[in-house]
């Protein structure tokens, strides 16, 4: 950020310094989530039950629970509620780490790949930190820990490998320490580890191999610690490292290659191997530890390390240490003699004790790190502790999963305190072995699963969590289509497929018809809905496709032909003409085999007995397409035999009046193919190929059909009876005359790069909307324009425009335009609206891949994913989308009544090309905070400790949109919108 004198024309925006709620916060702005919708009908409510296997990433924060469910739904429950709250829906959700009372973790969002996220507790405070790794792999950050106010993890950006990283939680803080492996290649850092403030951790710098490192959070102050192995080919390799009370433990290599314990102070002459504490003077020890080699499992109790440990007298037993080698000991012989325990696992320190499953038969043991003092504290001929025992602390006793030998089926949890005379059975459950599971302390509650419903229990009374259900199952709406005032489509309830129907109520969305898959080519034709579904034959028992229809008035739901009767009809067009059905489809040549097929056209109006073949095309299985209602007259491309080739044709509904229309490549080799049909004001329009792709027109003769323009087209579109199109980087029209058919926009494009496609959204007032996609050797980001016809009033609205690669769904509502757009090429899809302007340009769905956007009666409806209900058909409920607004507007804040003092805060200019300058009137030698956060809700520059009356240049890193600028003063905080052209 640049700091700076000069003073440019003034906007001045006057508001108080206020703490806005987070309601406030994103009506303000303008990216709006789930809200934004409402629920039509969960048409498929059949559960999804959770399992055990379902929960992971259990994270105490100052006593509330953080956890997870399936690895992709972010959950929080704070003290004393009882309700569980879901606060984002990301993917491969993990490594959940308490960091200050903040939650980091890392999460994939669809756009940005694996990255660094964080969590207030609130849904818009769970943000993405950085994206560090920029595009779809992301950093993979993971190995959270806190040391010094920073916290620092492992992560790579893509370019120099995986390193060591820091952040202070904000966006413009969080940085590479340093790039220890130099070379090609990573570092890989590991066993991160906080002491006396400084950090500590095992890395590989390419020359020493891997070794402990030591780091302040700078470049300057981060060093090797020690070359526990100079000059061998394999380095020191150390792990577990532990801090206990100042000094660091870790197991290592020695020079013989065996494991063994260290120690260190932080300094290279202050790490020593604890078993050979005395080497330097002059006769080595020959006490038993410096036989004890592998040491596993370290564990801090009491400031003493706990560990397993091996030697050749007493196996693989427990010890302890405390630093020195007299102080390193084995605590008891649990299996005297050279033989080990069968088992010896899950350490775990609570109220200064040790507790520990040991022996064949999965004890509890208990060690005050005396030999006496160490014993079981379960009676293995009574009880075993199950595979995954959970041992927990809960208000002075360890807790723990077992089940009494007479009885393995019902699993209990069971509390003890330091004798075994005081188990207590605390619940049990009787569904099998991993019925009860996940016991985890938090708080003032113990929580625990039960047959994937999460309990909790206060020590006398157990309470059930809020039903989590990760979700219902999709229902999946799809093939709209409006007929007679209602949608119909196809949708799956749980059971079947159906034939659907809605007014955009709960009560008046009802099954039409059930159906054995989804209903397809939804067509009108007169109070009659056509369409193609599968069904059980009621003589073959086979499936069985088949055209059906419904009646609009009364939903009679009858079938109209079985061409094929018990067999797969491959499909084609519908297309009403004047009240008659044209359908395409192939059937086969030879009942009872599958191929060779013929492409055939026929038409109906309604019963088995109108329904009439008309003919027949090819005998290679393609139906003709593109069937188009022109003045009563159907047209389309039809393949008839390969001298030929692909041509227009046209069919009154008779054999004899079904003829082509033209040869218009007279070359069969190279057919003209017509595509893209289109009718405009009763002129069919088409794209053929006559040694190159040509825009045609046709009013069904052959002197009539004629070449419109020498233009290479794509993407024919009607908008208010003009035929619009694409070809290369420009946006043409036509009214059907070589000298009508006109340039009216050419839009840039990125370097290197071409539009793959153009997308015409609309008209807002004089000027037309449209979208560009663009491809390089990828897919790239695309770009939002407005143009009136000339190259001055052709702009960008937003370029890029985030994320998005390609668009569809686009329906207009008086000005406003809305449509969906694909994300970074995937099948994830973000919801936006524009009136035309950058500000009133935003994204007003960014999760849940919303879909099929369909207008009824005024409202817009579409299907998208909820993480509770899965994926339906839903509202969207505009009053809870910012209205338009002005380029330069003026906000203000709601008033703090504990900061009664006013603040004028200029923002200069806005909107701004380069940088903004922001200046506040304040109390002198006093400080505030800046945040801006994109639509998405992540922080995208932040500036700490600026001073009122001094002006600063922000937002110079920024790309170009619409954003949400926070001033944070102590307690309160105000916000106004910024654009970026």
């Amino acid at each position: 950020m640049r700091k700076h004198v000069h003073f440019t024309s003034l906007i001045r925006i006057f508001f108080l310094l206020s703490g806005l709620s987070s309601a406030s916060f994103m009506t303000l702005y303008g990216q709006v989530n789930t809200e934004v919708l409402k629920l039509v009908k969960d048409i498929n409510a059949t559960g999804e039950p959770l399992t055990f296997n379902d929960y992971s990433g259990w994270t105490d924060v100052n006593g509330d629970l953080y956890f997870v469910l399936k690895s992709r739904q972010l959950w929080v429950i704070k003290q004393p509620d009882s309700t569980a709250i879901m606060l984002k829906e990301l993917d491969f959700i993990s490594n959940l780490s308490s960091m200050n009372g903040i939650l980091y973790f890392s999460a994939n969002d669809g756009i940005h790949g694996n990255e660094v996220w964080k969590t207030d507790g609130t849904s818009n405070g769970t943000v993405m930190v950085k994206d560090i790794n920029p595009g779809i792999n992301g950093s993979d950050p993971s190995l959270f820990t806190y040391s010094n106010g920073l916290v620092f993890f492992s992560a790579h950006d893509g370019s120099r490998g995986r390193e060591l990283w820091k952040s202070d939680g904000t966006t413009q803080g969080t940085s590479i320490v340093m790039d220890i492996m130099r070379v090609v290649g990573s570092s890989n850092p590991s066993s991160l580890t906080n002491m006396n403030g400084l950090l500590y951790f095992v890395t590989n710098d390419g020359q020493h191999g891997y070794e402990i490192w030591i780091t302040d959070g700078t470049t300057e102050g981060t060093r090797m610690m020690k070359d526990i192995r100079p000059q061998h080919r394999v380095s020191s390799h150390p792990r577990d490292l532990i801090n206990i009370e100042g000094k660091l433990f870790f197991v290592a290599y020695d020079e013989s290659f065996f494991r063994r314990l260290w120690v260190s102070d932080g300094t290279a002459q202050g790490t020593m191997m604890v078993a050979k504490v005395g080497e330097n003077s002059g006769t080595p020890l020959h006490t038993p530890v410096d036989d004890m080699t592998e040491p596993t499992q370290l564990t801090h109790v009491n400031g003493v390390l706990y560990f397993t440990g091996k030697d050749a007298a007493h196996g693989v037993e427990l010890w302890k240490s405390d630093g020195t080698a007299a102080g390193t000991q084995l605590v008891k012989d649990i299996v005297p003699g050279s033989r080990s325990p069968q088992y010896l696992n899950y350490l775990t320190s609570y109220n200064n004790k040790l507790y520990f499953v040991a022996t064949s038969n999965y004890d509890l043991w208990i060690s005050d790190g005396t030999e006496n003092g160490t014993m079981s504290l379960t009676n293995h001929n009574q009880m075993r502790l199950t595979g995954y025992p959970d041992l927990t602390g809960f208000k002075g006793s360890m807790h723990f999963l077992a089940s009494w030998a007479t009885q393995l089926n019902t699993v209990h949890i069971f509390g003890i305190d330091a004798t075994p005379e005081s188990l207590k059975s605390v619940i049990s459950d009787s569904n099998g072995y991993y019925s009860l599971t996940h016991l985890t302390s938090s708080g003032n509650f113990l929580y625990y699963v039960i047959n994937g419903s999460l309990w909790r229990t206060n020590g006398s009374t157990h309470q059930r969590i809020n039903q989590l259900l990760f979700s219902t199952r999709d229902s999946n709406p799809e093939n709209f289509i409006v007929a007679n005032g209602m949608m119909y489509f196809s949708a799956f309830d749980g059971f079947t497929y159906g034939l659907w129907k809605s007014d955009g109520t709960l009560n008046g969305t009802s099954l039409v018809h059930r159906f054995e898959d989804n209903v397809q080519y939804l067509t009108q034709s007169g109070n009659y809905l056509y369409y193609w579904a599968n069904s059980i034959d009621t003589d073959s028992l086979t499936l069985d496709i088949k055209l059906w229809r419904t009646n609009l008035i009364n939903d009679e739901t009858t079938w109209v032909t079985d061409i094929n009767k018990g067999g797969g009809d491959y499909i084609g067009d519908l297309e009403d003409v004047n009240g008659t059905l044209f359908f395409s489809i192939e059937v086969p040549m030879i009942a009872g085999q599958e191929f060779p097929r013929e492409a055939q056209l026929w038409k109906t109006t309604g019963t088995i007995e109108s329904t009439e073949y008309i003919r027949s095309f090819n005998e290679v299985g393609a139906p003709p397409i593109w069937l188009t209602n022109v003045n009563g007259t159907l047209f389309f491309s039809a393949l008839t035999d390969p001298e030929v080739g692909e041509e227009l044709w046209k069919s009154d509904g008779t054999s004899a009046g079904t003829v082509m229309v033209k040869k218009i490549n007279p070359n069969p080799l190279e057919p003209s193919a017509p595509s893209q049909l289109i009718n405009v004001k009763n002129i069919l329009y088409f794209v053929a190929y006559t040694g190159d792709y040509e825009l045609w027109r046709s009013d069904g003769t052959e002197s009539g059909t004629f070449r419109v323009k020498d233009i290479n087209p794509n993407g024919l579109t009607s908008l208010e009876d003009t035929l619009y199109f694409q070809s290369d980087n420009q946006l043409w029209k036509s009214d059907g005359t070589e000298a009508g058919t006109v340039e009216v926009a050419t839009f840039d494009t990125p370097e290197g790069a071409r539009i793959y496609s153009m997308y015409l959204l609309g008209r807002t007032g004089e000027d037309l909307i449209v979208a560009t996609s663009y491809v390089r050797s990828t897919f790239l980001p695309g770009a939002l324009w407005k143009t009136n016809g000339t190259s001055e009033g052709t702009v960008a609205i937003l370029n890029p425009i985030d994320n998005l690669t390609r668009f569809s769904d686009i329906t207009r509502k008086g000005n406003m335009i809305y449509f969906t757009g694909s994300v970074n090429n995937t099948p994830q899809n973000n919801l936006w609206r524009t009136d035309g302007t950058t500000c009133g340009t935003f994204p007003i769905l960014t999760s849940g891949s919303p879909q099929n956007l369909t207008m009824l009666d005024n409202t817009i409806y579409l299907t998208s994913t909820d993480p509770r209900l899965g994926r339906e058909l839903f509202s969207l409920d505009e009053s809870a989308i910012p209205g338009p607004c002005l380029d330069e507007e003026v906000y203000v804040a709601q008033k703090d009544m504990n900061s009664p003092s006013q603040h004028i805060i200029t923002n200069y200019p806005n909107p701004f090309t380069l940088s903004s300058t922001l200046n506040i009137d304040g109390p002198p030698n006093s400080t505030f905070d800046v945040s801006i956060t994109d639509y998405y809700g992540n922080v995208r520059e932040s500036y700490s400790n600026l001073r009122y009356n001094e002006k600063y240049d922000i937002g110079i890193q920024l790309p170009s949109g619409v954003y949400l600028l926070k001033v944070i003063a102590g307690s309160n905080i105000s916000t106004v919108r910024i654009i970026k052209k």
